[in-house]
């Protein structure tokens, strides 16, 4: 039996000559039979590498809550003349994190 072109394997990366394979309901699958197994198996493969390389769980997962300096208030301690500007006048512009848990997506 010939199989005429609707009835070829759909493999998109080069042509397949093979026939689709039939669905237990008689349809026609998309692939062969032996691209069926191949993209079937490379799912599996890809499953497992997912399942392996999962999310940190729960308890591990932390984010940082973050608080910054008004930058208008803070603009108007600018307005010191420079050369008598010293380090301690700049003590109150600080920028500091907290870590946080965060909840699972």
């Amino acid at each position: 039996m010939e199989a005429t072109s609707s009835h070829l394997c759909l493999y998109r990366n080069k042509v397949c000559l093979l026939p689709r394979a039939i669905k237990k309901n008689g349809q026609l699958h998309s692939l062969c039979e032996f691209h069926r197994v191949k993209a079937n198996l490379n799912q599996r493969r890809l499953e497992k590498k997912k399942k392996s390389t999962s999310r940190l769980p729960e308890t591990n997962r932390s984010g940082c809550k973050e608080l910054w300096v008004d930058p208008v208030a803070s603009s108007e301690d600018d307005d010191y003349d420079d050369e008598n500007a010293d380090d301690t006048q700049n003590a109150d512009h600080v920028i500091w994190a907290e870590p946080i848990k965060l909840p699972v997506p």
